[in-house]
């Protein structure tokens, strides 16, 4: 037996037919080749994802940024309790750590490049790369001011007054759950919870402000 006819326009007639549109004898040929030929495979529906090589990539990349925020936010947490009680082995300890900030800096840097080079991504996933290298460098920043918090923490050492005189511990406190609620923000994608952490911020700005006015001589920065 010879193949079925697999002309499109045939099919198409097929199928119209079986919608009711065109009349039942008008093309009875093209039902068998219908019926027996092979159909186009279904487009990826949302039951069906698509599975991309970059997806594996970006999930790399989300991981590793994960690994930074919770690595910053122990060594900013280290470093506040380390100068609230004059630690100076615990602020030894995030001195030694900061040189874990800067590999994983170096990782996330690293796998961002391989994106863009073996994926060249464009619309979203360009977006959050682009993002991703923004946030690595404010995270290894706010490693930096973890260091030197506990760079400048044996000078305090005996002033356990003057300390009880500010307001630093709690400034730290809070400066430390509005990194937490930014993580949150970032890493759920939450637009809402970005906007209060903005907010958050300039209020605790002009608090801070406030209290290195009682401070003679403090030069603010312009």
């Amino acid at each position: 037996m010879s193949d079925p006819p697999r002309d499109l326009s045939s099919r198409r007639h097929t199928l119209r037919r079986l919608l009711g549109l065109v009349p039942e004898d008008s093309l009875p040929e093209a039902d068998e080749a219908f019926r027996e030929g092979p159909l186009p495979p279904e487009p990826p529906t949302a039951s069906m994802p698509v599975h991309r090589p970059l997806d594996e990539e970006v999930e790399i990349l989300w991981d590793l940024l994960v690994q930074m925020h919770l690595l910053v936010d122990e060594q900013l947490a280290d470093a506040i309790d380390a100068v609230g009680r004059c630690d100076e082995a615990k602020a030894a300890r995030v001195r030694e750590r900061d040189d874990e900030v800067d590999q994983l800096e170096l990782a996330i840097d690293h796998q961002c490049e391989r994106i863009l080079a073996l994926h060249t991504p464009v619309a979203v996933d360009l977006r959050l790369i682009v993002t991703a290298v923004k946030v690595n460098t404010d995270l290894e920043r706010i490693g930096d001011h973890a260091k030197n918090l506990a760079k400048h923490t044996p000078h305090l050492v005996g002033c356990s007054e003057l300390l009880g005189d500010t307001r630093i511990t709690q400034m730290a406190d809070v400066a430390r759950a509005i990194l937490r609620e930014a993580q949150d923000a970032f890493l759920k994608r939450d637009r809402v919870l970005a906007r209060r952490v903005v907010h958050l911020v300039r209020i605790w700005d002009m608090q801070t402000a406030r209290e290195l006015q009682r401070f003679p001589g403090h030069a603010m920065p312009a």
